[in-house]
């Protein structure tokens, strides 16, 4: 199973404001964000001498931003990417924001495979968390910047944003049937 499929992005865009799914999908990735920043910041509170705990929370919140980031570079960031062809030059900064997922991807696998070792050290995972949640604060403020709902649409049309429902809803199905 990949990170995606343990960790969704998102529900569908239209989810809690049908009428303005420009500001569904912002407040997703928002609340979205939030609850990674969370998941981080719970790791670094831990006590290194709570190996267990450490371990546990490491993988969890590298999991969840590791599916999370996997969800908009395959699916949000191509989707804006093809609606956004001659409609604005905002989505040039798309590229800014995939070199930072790889950069973060990065950070976050030595931290999953950290948690995987024969005999995981609590202190260097919470090095790599903290480490991980400074890059992932900076990353988050330039993209909810990039992405809110009076930008998104000058990015993507209507139809786009009911693409990317159908195929955020089609992927979480097909997760839900994997092994």
């Amino acid at each position: 199973m990949n990170h995606s499929e343990r960790f969704p992005v998102a529900p569908p865009a239209d989810a809690s404001h049908p009428d303005d799914p420009y500001v569904a999908l912002h407040e997703t990735l928002v609340v979205i964000h939030r609850a990674i920043v969370t998941a981080f910041a719970d790791v670094i509170a831990l006590p290194p001498t709570d190996v267990a705990a450490v371990v546990t929370g490491a993988e969890a919140a590298g999991g969840f931003l590791l599916g999370h980031h996997d969800a908009e570079s395959q699916m949000l960031f191509p989707a804006l990417r093809r609606s956004g062809i001659m409609r604005s030059s905002d989505v040039a900064f798309l590229e800014g924001l995939d070199r930072e997922h790889v950069a973060l991807h990065e950070i976050t696998e030595r931290l999953v495979a950290e948690t995987r070792a024969p005999h995981p050290r609590a202190a260097e995972l919470v090095l790599l968390a903290k480490e991980i949640a400074t890059a992932f604060g900076l990353h988050i403020r330039g993209e909810e910047k990039g992405l809110a709902p009076d930008t998104l649409r000058t990015m993507i049309t209507r139809d786009g944003l009911d693409e990317l429902a159908r195929l955020q809803n089609t992927r979480q199905r097909r997760d839900q049937r994997s092994p």
